[in-house]
C-alpha cells in the first residue's frame, strides 16, 4: 500500500478536544455569526463571557476564528466553510441532531465494536422512535447528498429507462433531482414511516406527486415490483453482508428477469491511499461498522455480494465525487435439459 509522505505529528492524530469544541461551535452558532465584538456576541449566542473567551481562544489558535485589535470575532475563511448551511458540513457537525447522536455513539462504542462485544439495539429502531431525532437523519443524508447526486444525475443511464423505483431513499434527494431532470421518467420512493411522510410532502411541494409514488415498507420485504431499475444509493453500506445481501435479493425479485439494480456506493481500494478520498472512505468505513455494522466494500466485496443473490455486472462508472455506478442484471437461469 503507498504510504504518505507528509507525517503528521502525533498530537493531530489523537487529539480529541478540537473535533467537540468544532462541533459545539457549530451548533451554538458561533462560527455563522456576522462581525461581533465578544461581549455583544456573548450575549447573543447566551453564554457566559468567560465560556466564550476559552472557546475563542482555542478556535482562533487552530485558524478558525480571528479576533482583531477592538476585540471583534470573525470567522476564518476555514470556519465559514464549515459552518456553510448551504453545505453538508453544517448538518454533519450538529451535535444537538442525529450527527452529533452518531459522533457520540461511535466514540461510546468503538472500542467495543472492535473487541466484538454486544452491540446497541437496532439504530433504525431508535431513529424510528423519535421523530425529531429521524427528521434531524433525513435532513442531514438530504445535505450529504449534495456531495454527488447531481453529478449521478447526469448519467445517461437515466436516459434508457422509463421508470425507478429509489429504495430508502430518504426524502426523496436523488428520485426529485431525477424526475426533474429526466421528464420520461416516473418512479416510486421507498422508505421508513417517518422520511416516507416527508418524502410524500417534498413531492406535493415540487409539483412531482403525479410522477412519484411513495411506499412504506421494509427495505428486507416484499418491494413494488415493474419497476425498469431498482436503486440503492449509499443504501447496502449501512448494513452488515447478510443484511445487505438481503436487500440486493430483494431488489433483483422485484425488477425481474428484465430489470436491473443499479447500486451506488464508495468502493475502497488501496489506489488512493492518503488521498482526501481514501481518508474520507476509511473514516466512513469505521464509522458505519461501529455504528451499524456495515461499512464501505471494495469493487469485489459488490461484486461478490451481488453474485451470491444472482446478479451479473453490466456496467460500473467512478464518479468524480469518489462514488461508483454499478448496473446489474438477473444472471439467466441455466437451460434445464
Amino acid at each position: 500500500m503507498p504510504q504518505s509522505t507528509s507525517v503528521p505529528s502525533p498530537d493531530q492524530v489523537t487529539d480529541l478536544v478540537t473535533p467537540v469544541v468544532v462541533r459545539v461551535a457549530v451548533t451554538i452558532g458561533l462560527l455563522s455569526t456576522e462581525p461581533t465584538p465578544m461581549s455583544q456576541l456573548a450575549i447573543g449566542l447566551g453564554i457566559d463571557d468567560s465560556v466564550l473567551r476559552r472557546l475563542v481562544r482555542f478556535l482562533a489558535a487552530r485558524g478558525i476564528l480571528s479576533v482583531d485589535a477592538n476585540g471583534v470575532v470573525s470567522s476564518t475563511e476555514l470556519g465559514r466553510r464549515i459552518s456553510d448551511r448551504t453545505g453538508s458540513y453544517a448538518a454533519r457537525l450538529d451535535w444537538s441532531g442525529a450527527a452529533g447522536r452518531m459522533d457520540r455513539s461511535f466514540v461510546e462504542d468503538c472500542l467495543a465494536a472492535v473487541l466484538g462485544r454486544q452491540r446497541r439495539p437496532d439504530p433504525w429502531a431508535v431513529f424510528d422512535d423519535d421523530p425529531v431525532l429521524s427528521g434531524s437523519f433525513d435532513t442531514l443524508m438530504s445535505a450529504r447528498a449534495a456531495e454527488w447526486a447531481d453529478e449521478l444525475v447526469e448519467d445517461p443511464l437515466w436516459g434508457r429507462l422509463g421508470s425507478i423505483a429509489d429504495l430508502g431513499g430518504g426524502r426523496g434527494h436523488l428520485l426529485y433531482r431525477l424526475l426533474q431532470a429526466w421528464p420520461q421518467l416516473t418512479g416510486v420512493l421507498v422508505e421508513r414511516p417517518g422520511p416516507a411522510r416527508a418524502a410524500q410532502e417534498e413531492a406535493e411541494r415540487l409539483g412531482l406527486a403525479d410522477r412519484a409514488q411513495v411506499v412504506t415498507a421494509d427495505l428486507r420485504g416484499p418491494l413494488p415490483t415493474g419497476y425498469d431499475a431498482y436503486v440503492l444509493a449509499h443504501v447496502l453500506h449501512d448494513w452488515n453482508d447478510e443484511g445487505a445481501a438481503v436487500i440486493l435479493r430483494r431488489a433483483a425479485e422485484a425488477c425481474g428477469p428484465g430489470g436491473r439494480v443499479v447500486v451506488v456506493e464508495r468502493e475502497l481500494t488501496d489506489d488512493q491511499a492518503s488521498s482526501a478520498a481514501e481518508l474520507n472512505a476509511t473514516a466512513q468505513d469505521l464509522r458505519l461498522f461501529v455504528l451499524f455494522g456495515g461499512g464501505e466494500r471494495t469493487h469485489d466485496d459488490l461484486h461478490a455480494l451481488a453474485a451470491s443473490v444472482g446478479l451479473s455486472l453490466e456496467e460500473r462508472r467512478r464518479l468524480t465525487s469518489g462514488r461508483s455506478l454499478l448496473v446489474f442484471a438477473r444472471t439467466p437461469s441455466p437451460l434445464r435439459r
